[in-house]
């Protein structure tokens, strides 16, 4: 995961040596508010921006998702939100992989117990769930979305998107999915 506003290019400037990369902040770099909703081909399937926008959510409202063909650049127009952030492979899958969507959903973390009330706490572990041998037991990063903030998220990066950020109620926002083969 990566996290900057598009005003600080020393964030994502390693990232311009990469055609996929340039192409995406560039096209990033011409797009606003008044940037009409949809899908907008950069190159074919393999690089498309989705402009949209929606309501936020309270968290546990809200799912951890990922994807395995495209690397996602998600950037704030206008409103704002917050995206948690977790490791992938931390998480238990909620259901399987949907290819046609390129999305796996995961089950909130949001029941762990508090650090330091882990194995050894009170509370049984749901039985429902599988054991794991170092269960997370910290917060997810909240990343703040306000006009100009990106986070990229890669394959191995769970993400939470349309959480409120208690400021405003919605988001217009762009996600444009680079195929993952493009940046390595």
């Amino acid at each position: 995961m990566l996290y900057g506003h598009l005003s600080g290019c020393d964030a994502y400037a390693h990232l311009l040596a990469t055609p996929a990369w340039k192409l995406a902040f560039d096209w990033l770099g011409q797009a606003t508010a008044a940037t009409p909703p949809g899908i907008q081909e950069l190159q074919g399937e393999e690089i498309y921006a989705n402009v949209h926008g929606y309501e936020t959510a309270p968290r546990a409202q809200g799912r951890f998702e990922s994807h395995r063909r495209y690397v996602d650049l998600q950037s704030c127009f206008s409103g704002g939100e917050m995206i948690d952030w977790w490791l992938a492979s931390e998480l238990d899958p909620d259901g399987g992989y949907d290819g046609e969507k390129d999305v796996l959903f995961y089950r909130s973390p949001a029941f762990l117990p508090p650090e330091g009330q882990w194995p050894d706490s009170p509370f049984p572990r749901p039985s429902a769930l599988p054991p794991r041998a170092l269960p997370p037991a910290r917060p997810a990063t909240a990343l703040r979305m306000a006009p100009g903030s990106f986070a990229i998220f890669h394959p191995s990066d769970a993400h939470r998107p349309r959480v409120q950020d208690g400021v405003n109620s919605g988001v217009f926002k762009v996600v444009i999915k680079i195929d993952r083969k493009l940046v390595g």
